[in-house]
């Protein structure tokens, strides 16, 4: 999905907040209705104790009367109302989806003044200190104001989500209610269930990635199908598989079997990658969504988007904690852009696993033989500790360059981004790159060398 960086319309500021899947109710003001209709309650009853005249005690027993009437009328009219949704299921971060919300009444009454209320998530994927951002928050808080809908009738609302945080929610049920005519009852009901929706990483577009192969890796044969071959490069031939470039079809094998053919060859070159990603709890850094996990994940998402558009092959490791806390390894692999999807889908649902054992270092040392000899390997890191170690297995094993990406956890947690935008880079040897929080991601990614 592209990325769309304008909303329709402005966000309303009063918004109701969703925690675990579950709308808080939000107190109704006393507007002016209710406020006379108390006052003159209060004031019928003093009057009709104090004179007992039949006139008196007649509108105070009116007056007495109407509230309870009124909300049941309220009441009635709203439980055979019946909202639902219909919109896209994943969208990236900065993105604005839009949706249609039904509203029926299948009620032989009218309903006045029908509300309902799409629906916002002011939750996060994980604990953030600080976290006040919506991860979801709905076009004008999600309000919609009916005036009259007839029996049997439906009515259809354009609705607007702007996704502003990466993870995986449900969306709660959508709320409705008719008001009755002295507006005392009218707290939206959910109706309907809940819905999941995915909120994709942010994914910066790249030029080029200057530390495997800089612009030439864009307009070159992938390293899996190289333009210069011998005999010992070559590694066999195989069925095409959608998403691949047409330049690797073997036109001989295709007219003898009447089926596409493609050649595979060697990796010897090392444009295909391998990222490592730090998932570890124990070394996140940052506010709210201003963290190092979170800059990671774009990252990686950046870097997936550009070689699968490319042709190239990509894989990524990280921990993750299974359905029961344990640690588990994770191996995902993209072989054409048909796999971004699904590479989208795993980045948005990390978060940080809190376990001991999730470290740089065991997760390279377990993972190095799963990366293919000739892959060039890419680490980032949320620290500078477990680096030596993490490198140590992948620049044994594959035979490839092992490049290093360390956010700079303290740049992270400075009160102010001022301090750290206009601040050069620190770069510890030629495969290192120390990135500080406020660096464009696309310039590091492009000068690294």
């Amino acid at each position: 999905m592209g990325q769309n960086e304008t909303s329709k319309g402005t966000a309303s500021a009063a918004m109701e907040d969703a925690i675990s899947s579950s709308f808080i109710p939000q107190p109704t003001a006393l507007n002016k209705v209710r406020l006379t209709l108390l006052v003159g309650m209060m004031f019928s009853l003093l009057v009709a104790g104090i004179f007992r005249t039949p006139p008196i005690v007649f509108m105070a027993a009116i007056l007495g009367v109407a509230p309870p009437l009124a909300i049941a009328i309220g009441r009635l009219s709203s439980r055979r109302l019946r909202v639902s949704r219909d919109f896209p299921a994943s969208g990236h971060v900065g993105d604005v989806i839009y949706g249609r919300v039904r509203v029926h009444n299948a009620a032989s009454i009218p309903a006045f003044l029908t509300e309902v209320r799409a629906g916002q998530i002011n939750q996060a994927p994980y604990p953030m200190p600080e976290h006040k951002t919506p991860a979801i928050s709905a076009e004008a808080g999600g309000l919609h104001e009916i005036a009259l809908l007839r029996p049997h009738e439906s009515i259809e609302r354009l609705q607007a989500w702007k996704l502003n945080r990466r993870g995986r929610y449900q969306l709660p049920p959508a709320r409705v209610a008719s008001t009755d005519p002295l507006s005392l009852f009218n707290e939206p009901l959910p109706s309907g269930i809940a819905q999941e929706i995915t909120v994709l990483p942010h994914i910066v577009r790249l030029e080029r990635l200057g530390f495997i192969g800089g612009s030439a890796a864009r307009l070159q044969a992938p390293q899996h199908a190289s333009v210069v071959a011998d005999a010992l490069d070559f590694h066999g031939v195989r069925p095409y598989q959608p998403g691949e470039p047409i330049r690797r079809v073997h036109w001989k094998s295709t007219a003898r079997t009447g089926q596409l053919q493609v050649v595979e060859w060697e990796e010897n070159v090392a444009r295909d990658l391998a990222i490592f990603l730090d998932t570890s709890r124990a070394t996140l850094a940052g506010r709210g969504g201003d963290n190092t996990l979170e800059s990671s994940i774009v990252i990686a998402a950046s870097i997936a988007q550009h070689l699968l558009e490319g042709g190239y092959h990509l894989q990524i490791f990280c921990w993750k904690n299974d359905q029961d806390q344990t640690l588990k390894l994770i191996r995902h692999e993209a072989r054409n852009l048909l796999d971004a999807n699904a590479t989208m889908h795993l980045l948005a649902g990390l978060t940080p696993v809190e376990n001991s054992d999730a470290t740089l270092g065991r997760l390279t040392h377990q993972a190095a033989l799963q990366v293919p000899p000739g892959r060039a390997s890419l680490i980032v890191a949320s620290t500078l500790a477990d680096l030596e170690a993490a490198r140590r297995p992948l620049q044994g094993r594959t035979g490839a360059p092992c490049y290093t990406l360390a956010l700079d956890a303290l740049s992270f947690e400075e009160e102010t981004r001022d301090k750290t935008q206009n601040t050069s880079f620190t770069q510890f040897d030629a495969l290192t790159r120390l990135v500080r929080r406020g660096e464009p991601i696309a310039s590091v990614l492009e000068q690294m060398s």
